[in-house]
């Protein structure tokens, strides 16, 4: 402001103001000196204006109390307290204006940091807006707790999971939320944390309103400018329905493992017994034929018997198989029959 010409203009009328109600105090003061009220006009414009207003007040201001000391009806001008009250007057103004120009410096710097931490201060509360809305609309149960393992804050899913506000939670311990049992796994893994220093993974089991569920908590320490680790973070996200997911998975391919290993144990004996018994009553009927084509007419009849008798054993024995792997009985007439039959 100081280098606007209005400043100066305003320096002037402060020194013009000044004159006139010097002027005006002439019967009660007299016209020697007047130096002390061009010194608060000085001050006033160093206050409010800056230096380069401040200095033309005070040069200014000079030119009146001259005027006035030498209106007497014996003007001196070699007067020496005038000259010494005038170098004073000058020397006090020099350091009004200092102070007033580190005073306006001062306040100035003041009014910048005021300004820069008031954009801080927005920054930070637009950038932690942005985080608590992240924090609140996440499916995952966020919380911070530090050394003592005392909560320090949740997440709304937090809140809405195990049912305890944000003031409520804060202070507390896992020991006054959850059973024993679940207590010593959750500090024994926050203590791991703390000790190694490093964000570790762990598959930790709470209990719900429907029953316990499970959770991989990503557990990370948080550090002070020392360094010492003060908190233990940690995002833990609910895999209950994925976890049952897989062990039904892992269920079914065991019992498919066992059905295949049974199939196979059920086909290689079916495997043997077609080799011990319907292939051995063939080859043996085949054998018997092929003996008939040089063999006497005499006696073709007796091998043709027996190779018809080691047919029909070779028939049953395959009817045996099929009954054995899968009765007519039981498509036919259901598994009452089936089991009658057996």
């Amino acid at each position: 402001m100081s280098a606007h010409p209005r400043a100066y203009l305003l320096a002037f009328v402060s020194v013009a103001a000044t004159a006139a109600v010097r002027f005006l105090l002439i019967p009660v003061l007299g016209n020697r000196f007047g130096f002390d009220l061009f010194l608060i006009s000085t001050f006033l414009t160093g206050r409010y204006l800056g230096i380069g207003p401040s200095l033309f007040a005070l040069l200014g201001g000079a030119v009146p109390v001259t005027y006035f000391h030498f209106l007497g009806p014996h003007p001196d001008v070699y007067d020496p307290y005038f000259l010494v009250g005038l170098l004073a007057y000058l020397a006090l103004g020099a350091i009004v204006v200092f102070l007033c120009k580190s005073e306006h410096d001062a306040r100035a710097a003041l009014q910048g940091e005021i300004a820069e931490r008031k954009i801080a201060e927005e920054t930070v509360g637009a950038s932690e807006s942005r985080l608590q809305a992240i924090l609140n609309n996440t499916s995952a149960v966020i919380y911070l707790k530090d050394s003592q393992g005392r909560y320090l804050l949740a997440n709304k899913r937090y809140e809405e999971v195990f049912h305890i506000t944000q003031q409520q939670l804060v202070g507390k311990t896992d020991a006054e939320i959850f059973p024993s049992d679940v207590v010593e796994k959750l500090q024994a893994n926050d203590r791991q944390v703390r000790d190694t220093g490093l964000p570790l993974e762990f598959e930790e089991v709470v209990p719900h309103d429907d029953g316990p569920h499970t959770y991989v908590s990503v557990k990370f320490p948080i550090f002070d400018p020392a360094g010492q680790c003060y908190a233990v973070g940690g995002i833990s996200t609910d895999i209950s329905d994925r976890k049952r997911a897989s062990d039904a998975l892992e269920a079914e391919q065991e019992l498919l493992r066992h059905t295949i290993e049974f199939q196979d144990q059920e086909r290689q004996l079916i495997a043997y017994e077609i080799h011990d018994g319907l292939v051995q009553y063939a080859t043996g009927a085949l054998m018997q034929l092929e003996s008939m084509q040089d063999a006497p007419s005499d006696t073709i009849s007796g091998k043709i018997e027996s190779a018809m008798e080691i047919l029909q054993r070779a028939v049953a024995e395959g009817r045996r198989l099929i009954n054995g792997i899968r009765t007519p009985v039981l498509d036919d007439w259901g598994v009452v029959a089936a089991i009658e039959h057996l």
